[in-house]
C-alpha cells in the first residue's frame, strides 16, 4: 500500500495535474501494470494486434484513467478461439495490502472482458466496475487474471485494464424485508442492503428453525431478492440472509414474514359503470368478442383472482338491464385489496352508427343471464390440450405441436396434415426451419368466455435438427365463435452475432380433402376461382401504396391489400384475416392447392428497393433492414403478427366484412369520469370545456401532426409501424416520450379511441421491436434502444459518410465521431419508458404489455440500484416513474425498493439551498469542457413527476 499511495504522490507532484479519477477513487487502488505479467505483454501508446496498449495519451486521460493511463486491447471483432489469440492473457498478483477484509473491485471494463480468479474458469465482465465481492486476505495478496476474448458486437473496440480497488468492509445494514406471493405458488423475499453485496442464501422456516434454503448467484447488488418454494399461505415464517467469505459467515437479522395474497376480504361498494361499445365499420356484428379493462377507486370492488361471471355481485347488463354473460377477472390491486383494475369479457352486438349501451354494476345479488351462453372449455388428456368452444375445437400437443391443429367444426374435421408444424423460416443459404418440440404449454385462461393458450420453443431444422430463432403462439378463443385469433411471434434469440439474415417466413393453414377435391379460392375479397397448382392466386404487399396480385388470371395492381385470403371445399371454407396487413409490409397471401399460405415475411426480388435505397433518406428510414432480398434481423428483436381465422360451412363470403372487424377490434369504454376518478391513472381531471383549454389545443394539434407526419413520411412497414420518424432526421424515435403512455392518458380524459388505438400500436410496436428479449448480457440493466436509426441500429457502419454528411445533428462532440446512434444505442437510465406499457396492458389485456414491461423495469431494479447516480434528471425521474408503475401494476415490493434507492440519491443530490441538482450541461445544448451548470427544464420536470408519484406510494417528508 505504501508503493500505491507514493506512487500518487510522485505522479502528481511530476505532472502538475488537477485532481482526476484517482482522487474519486475510494480504498486502497493499485495501479494493475504494477503488478501484472507477462511485462512484455504491452508496449506504451502504440495498438498492436497481439500486445495490450499502455495508454496515456487519451484526451482528457486524468478524468478518465487512474493516474492517468490504463492498458488497452487491441480491438476486438470476434470472439477469439483460444486466449493466445490477440493480446495475451494478463496474471496480476497485488501485494503488499494490508492483511483485512475487503469489497474488491476491478476498473470498469467498458466492453466486454474475459476474467478469471484461477487463470482456468473464465467469465465476461463488461460495462461499470466489476464488483468481485468481500475478500478476507490474510496474507495481503489478490490474484485475477484478465483476457481480452470478448468482442462488442454492436460497438466493436477495446476493453479496458486500469486498476484494483479494495474498500476496507463494514458489515452490512438491511432493511425493508417483505414477502410477496408469486402467480405460480411460490414465494419471493426482498430486501435492501446499505452498500452492494453479493445476494447470499436465505435461510427460513417456521418457529425456530431455519431449516429451509434458498439461494442466488447474484453479485454486487443493494436491492435483493430470493424466491422460495414450499411457503404456505396465512403461515408465520421467519427468515434471515446469509453471506459468506473466507473468514466466515455473517447474517441479516431475523425478520418474520406471513405468505398473504395480494386480495384481502372487503365489502363491495354499490357502483354502476356505463360502458359504451361503438361500431366503427359498415356492418354489424353478432356476438363477437369484447376485451376491456376498467378501473376501479381504492376500496371499491373486493374480488379474488380467479375469474367469476357474476356470482360475486359483479353483473354486466344491456341497456334493457338485463344480464349479458360475461366475466370478470381481476388483473391488478391496490394496497389495501381490493380491485385496481377488472378485465372485462363479454360478447357484443352492434350496429353501424348507434353505440351500444351497457351497465357494469357491482354490489348487486348475483343474477344470471336468462339464457346460458356456451363455454370455451380447455381439458388435457395424455399430453394434448383440447380448447372447445362449443362450436369450433383444436388441440395443442405438448410433443408435437402444429399450429391449427385439426380444428374441428361441430366435431368434423375442416384443417387438414400439418406440414413443418405449419409454421416456417427459411435461412440465407435456403435451410428450412419448421416448429420444433415447445419448451412451453401454458393455459393462461380457461374460460368460460374467454380462453387464451401459450405455446413456446424453436424452429428446428429438419435435416441436422439445428435451431434457429424463437416461436411464441398465443391462441384466443372465445365463446360460441367459430374463429380463433393468434398473435403470432418469431424472436432472434441467436445472440452471438449481431444480424440473422431471413429469406423467407410463412404460416400454413390446411383445409381438410383439399388435397383430394378441387379447392377455390379468394385473395383481397375478389371473387372465387379454382386454385391451379402451376398458378395459384398471390397477393404481394411490397410497399405501403401497391400490391400485386396474380394468379389465374392477368396480374393486378392496387394499393393498399385488405390482408384477407379465404379457400374453400365443396364443404368448408377458411378465411384467415391478418390485423394491420399493408401497414406492415412486406407481406403475402397464396391459396395453393393445400390450403392458405400467409406469409408474414415473403420472398422478395433481390432487386427489390434498389432504385429507393440510392436515396439515403429512404434507405435509412424505410428501407435499411433489406438487403439483397433477405430480411436482416437484429438480435434480441421479436416481431409479432396479429391475425385471426375463421372456420366455417362452404357460403359465397369472401371475407371483406369480416376483415373489417378483424382490423377495428371493438372496444368497451367508459365514461372520461370512471377512468380519471378511479386515480388509476394518477391524479388526473377528466377534459372539460373552459378549463386549459390552451392545453387541450395543444394536445390535439400535436396528435393530428403526429398522423399527418405517418403519412407524409410513409411512417409504415413491419419494423416500422407504430413508431414516430424523424427525431434526429435520420433515426426513428422509438416511442420518446412515452407516446404510448400519453395517449393512453388522453384517452382517459377524453374516452376518444382515437389515442387508445395509437397507443396501441406504439405498445405493440415498443414491446416487440425496441426492447431487447433475448440480452447477450446476462447482468444489461437497459432492454431498450433509444432513438436509434432502424429502431436498433446495426444495419449500417457508425463512420458512414451518409451520416455525417448532416452536420452534428445527433448531438455528438464532432459529426465525424463514431456515432453510436447509427449502431443502436440504449440508455439504461434516461431513455427507457415503461408507465405507458402497463396503462396499455391494464386498459386492452393485453398481457404482452405488461410482460415485457415488468422484464425491463425488473433489470433495471435489479441492476440499476446497486450504485446508481445520474448525470441528468430525467436519468433518474425515467428510472423512478418506471419502478412506481411497476410496483402499482404488481405491488411487488422488490420495485418498490427500487424506487426507494433511486429516491434516496436524488435526495442527497440535491443542493438544498437552490432545489436544483448542480448538473453539467450536456450535447448538443453544451459542447464545452468542462461543460456549464444548470438543469434542464424539461428533464427537471420527469424527476419532479418521479417524486410526486412516488409520495403517493410512499408518502415522505423528506419527498415532500
Amino acid at each position: 500500500s505504501t508503493k500505491a499511495m507514493l506512487g500518487v504522490a510522485l505522479w502528481a507532484c511530476a505532472a502538475g495535474q488537477a485532481a482526476g479519477l484517482r482522487d474519486r477513487l475510494q480504498g486502497l487502488v493499485y495501479e494493475v501494470e504494477d503488478y501484472t505479467e507477462p511485462k512484455d505483454a504491452w508496449v506504451e501508446n502504440r495498438d498492436l494486434p497481439d500486445k495490450w496498449n499502455l495508454w496515456s495519451t487519451e484526451e482528457d486521460v486524468v478524468s478518465k484513467r487512474s493516474l492517468g493511463r490504463a492498458l488497452r486491447s487491441p480491438r476486438v471483432t470476434a470472439e477469439r478461439a483460444t486466449p493466445e489469440e490477440g493480446a495475451p492473457p494478463l496474471h496480476t498478483r497485488v501485494t503488499g495490502i494490508p492483511p483485512g477484509v475487503y469489497h474488491v473491485y476491478q476498473s470498469p471494463p467498458q466492453r466486454p472482458m474475459a476474467v478469471s480468479l484461477d487463470g482456468k474458469t473464465w467469465e465476461q465482465r463488461t460495462g461499470d466496475e466489476a464488483d468481485w465481492g468481500v475478500w478476507n486476505l490474510k496474507e495481503g495478496v489478490f490474484e485475477l487474471w484478465v483476457d481480452d476474448r470478448y468482442p462488442s458486437l454492436d460497438n466493436p473496440g477495446p476493453c479496458y485494464y486500469d486498476y484494483l480497488r479494495f474498500e476496507p468492509f463494514v458489515a452490512p445494514e438491511y432493511s425493508h424485508f417483505a414477502s410477496f406471493p408469486l402467480a405460480d405458488g411460490r414465494v419471493q423475499l426482498s430486501w435492501i442492503t446499505d452498500q452492494p453485496l453479493d445476494t447470499g442464501t436465505i435461510e427460513w422456516g417456521e418457529g425456530a428453525k431455519l431449516n429451509h434454503e434458498a439461494a442466488s448467484d447474484e453479485r454486487g447488488l443493494r436491492n435483493h431478492r430470493v424466491v422460495i418454494e414450499g411457503a404456505k399461505p396465512g403461515r408465520s415464517y421467519r427468515a434471515r440472509v446469509r453471506q459468506g467469505i473466507e473468514a466466515g459467515k455473517f447474517y441479516s437479522p431475523v425478520f418474520e414474514f406471513v405468505v398473504r395474497p395480494l386480495y384481502r376480504a372487503g365489502k363491495t361498494r354499490p357502483l354502476s359503470i356505463p360502458l359504451s361499445v361503438s361500431e366503427p365499420t359498415q356492418t354489424g356484428r353478432k356476438r363477437w368478442p369484447v376485451t376491456a379493462g376498467v378501473p376501479f377507486p381504492v376500496g371499491s370492488l373486493w374480488l379474488p383472482p380467479q375469474t367469476t361471471t357474476g356470482e360475486a355481485g359483479v353483473v354486466l347488463c344491456d341497456k334493457g338491464d338485463k344480464p349479458v354473460p360475461a366475466s370478470f377477472t381481476p388483473a391488478a390491486y391496490w394496497p389495501d385489496g381490493s380491485v385496481r383494475w377488472l378485465r372485462v369479457d363479454f360478447l357484443a352486438d352492434t350496429q353501424p352508427g348507434r353505440a351500444g349501451s351497457y351497465q357494469l354494476t357491482t354490489g348487486r345479488k348475483a343474477v344470471r343471464p336468462a339464457k346460458e351462453a356456451p363455454k370455451v372449455r380447455v381439458t388435457e388428456s395424455a399430453g394434448v390440450l383440447t380448447v372447445d368452444n362449443g362450436v369450433l375445437s383444436f388441440r395443442v400437443a405438448r410433443d408435437e405441436f402444429a399450429l391449427f391443429d385439426r380444428v374441428a367444426l361441430r366435431g368434423e374435421a375442416v384443417t387438414g396434415n400439418p406440414l413443418f408444424g405449419n409454421g416456417r423460416i427459411d435461412d440465407e443459404q435456403g435451410n428450412v426451419y419448421g416448429l420444433g418440440k415447445p419448451d412451453l404449454v401454458s393455459v393462461e385462461e380457461a374460460g368460460p368466455i374467454r380462453a387464451v393458450v401459450r405455446v413456446e420453443g424453436d424452429f428446428a431444422s429438419l435435416e441436422t435438427g439445428a435451431k434457429l430463432m424463437r416461436y411464441r403462439a398465443r391462441y384466443f378463443m372465445y365463446a360460441g365463435q367459430p374463429a380463433v385469433r393468434l398473435q403470432w411471434t418469431l424472436g432472434n434469440n441467436r445472440t452471438d452475432q449481431v444480424m440473422t439474415n431471413l429469406k423467407f417466413a410463412v404460416l400454413r393453414l390446411p383445409v381438410e380433402s383439399a388435397a383430394q377435391g378441387e379447392l377455390e379460392g379468394s385473395l383481397n375479397a375478389t371473387a372465387f376461382s379454382p386454385v391451379q397448382p402451376d398458378s395459384p392466386p398471390e397477393l404481394l404487399q411490397d410497399y405501403d401504396s401497391h400490391f400485386r396480385l396474380s394468379g389465374n388470371s392477368p396480374a393486378v395492381d392496387g394499393k393498399r391489400g385488405l390482408g384477407v385470403a379465404t379457400a374453400r371445399t365443396d364443404r368448408w371454407q377458411v378465411t384467415a384475416c391478418v390485423k394491420d396487413f399493408w401497414q406492415t409490409y412486406p407481406k403475402g397471401l397464396a391459396v395453393k392447392p393445400d390450403g392458405l399460405h400467409l406469409r408474414l415475411l415473403p420472398v422478395l426480388p433481390k432487386d427489390l428497393y434498389a432504385k429507393e435505397s440510392q436515396d439515403p433518406e429512404l434507405l435509412t428510414r424505410l428501407y435499411y433492414w433489406s438487403r439483397e432480398g433477405l430480411y436482416q434481423v437484429k438480435r434480441g428483436l421479436e416481431f409479432t403478427t396479429d391475425l385471426t381465422v375463421f372456420f366455417e360451412k362452404r357460403s359465397d363470403d369472401t371475407g371483406a366484412g369480416k376483415n373489417a372487424w378483424v382490423q377495428n377490434p371493438l372496444f368497451a369504454v367508459a365514461s372520461p369520469e370512471t377512468y380519471c376518478r378511479s386515480n388509476a391513472f394518477g391524479r388526473v381531471d377528466p377534459k372539460a370545456a373552459g378549463r386549459f383549454e390552451d392545453f387541450e389545443e395543444l394536445v390535439e394539434r400535436g396528435f393530428d401532426q403526429i398522423e399527418k407526419n405517418r403519412v407524409a413520411r410513409q411512417e409504415y412497414g413491419w419494423m416500422n409501424y407504430g413508431d414516430w420518424h424523424g427525431e434526429r432526421h435520420f433515426n426513428w424515435g422509438n416511442g420518446e416520450y412515452d407516446l404510448q403512455g400519453t395517449l393512453a392518458l388522453a384517452f382517459a380524459r377524453t374516452g376518444d379511441l382515437r389515442y387508445l388505438r395509437r397507443a396501441d400500436q406504439m405498445a405493440r410496436h415498443f414491446t416487440d421491436v425496441d426492447s431487447i428479449h433475448y440480452p447477450w448480457s446476462p447482468r444489461s440493466p437497459g432492454l431498450v434502444y433509444a432513438h436509434s436509426v432502424g429502431h436498433v441500429g446495426g444495419f449500417f457502419d457508425m463512420a458512414d459518410p451518409k451520416f455525417q454528411a448532416l452536420g452534428n445533428v445527433f448531438g455528438l462532440r464532432s459529426a465525424t465521431d463514431r456515432n453510436l446512434f447509427v449502431a443502436g444505442i440504449i440508455d439504461p437510465g434516461g431513455h427507457i419508458f415503461e408507465i405507458g406499457d402497463f396503462l396499455m396492458g391494464a386498459l386492452t389485456c393485453e398481457r404482452r404489455y405488461s410482460e415485457v414491461a415488468e422484464e425491463v423495469v425488473s433489470a433495471q431494479a435489479t441492476y440499476m440500484t446497486a450504485r446508481f447516480d445520474f448525470g441528468i434528471e430525467r436519468a433518474a425521474g425515467w428510472l423512478l416513474l418506471n419502478a412506481v408503475a411497476a410496483y402499482e401494476a404488481t405491488l411487488n415490493p422488490f420495485y418498490l425498493n427500487a424506487a426507494r434507492l433511486y429516491v434516496e440519491k436524488i435526495v442527497a443530490k440535491q443542493d438544498k439551498e437552490i432545489g436544483d441538482w448542480r448538473l453539467g450541461y450536456g450535447p448538443p445544448e453544451c459542447l464545452h469542457h468542462p461543460p456549464h451548470v444548470g438543469g434542464k427544464a424539461f428533464a427537471a420536470g420527469i424527476l419532479l413527476q418521479g417524486l410526486m408519484l412516488y409520495d403517493l406510494v410512499a408518502p415522505s417528508k423528506e419527498v415532500k
